[in-house]
């Protein structure tokens, strides 16, 4: 599989892409639709990305506690590191989108 990439200013500027040739696939492409009707596949793909988004709320806040060190600063990371591990766990799409608002929500307690 072909990826992307995405070049960025060490700030988080976007500066460009670089993206593979597209494909016209059409049987790759009927397998893509077919598996998103999947429960299963659907749960496995939501869980990737809300995973990599609690990775980064979490990044960010460590970031930013190498400078504020404050004890709330401090249980938000905790929190969401916790909450990462607890992620494959969720079973299914609504809980999984509660566990991102409570995750979202100890985020942004801290980053504002």
């Amino acid at each position: 599989m072909k990826k992307s990439m995405a070049f960025l200013t060490e700030q988080g500027r976007y500066l460009g892409r670089l993206e593979p040739a597209f494909s016209k696939n059409c049987f790759l492409r009927e397998a893509q639709y077919k598996k998103s009707f999947s429960e299963e596949k659907s749960l496995e793909a939501a869980r990737c990305i809300i995973g990599g988004k609690l990775a980064n709320q979490r990044t960010y806040l460590v970031r930013g506690n190498r400078t504020r060190r404050t004890e709330r600063l401090g249980h938000a990371i905790k929190k969401l590191k916790m909450m990462e591990r607890k992620l494959c766990t969720v079973d299914n799409i609504p809980s999984l989108l509660g566990f991102e608002g409570t995750a979202s929500s100890f985020y942004l307690s801290e980053s504002l």
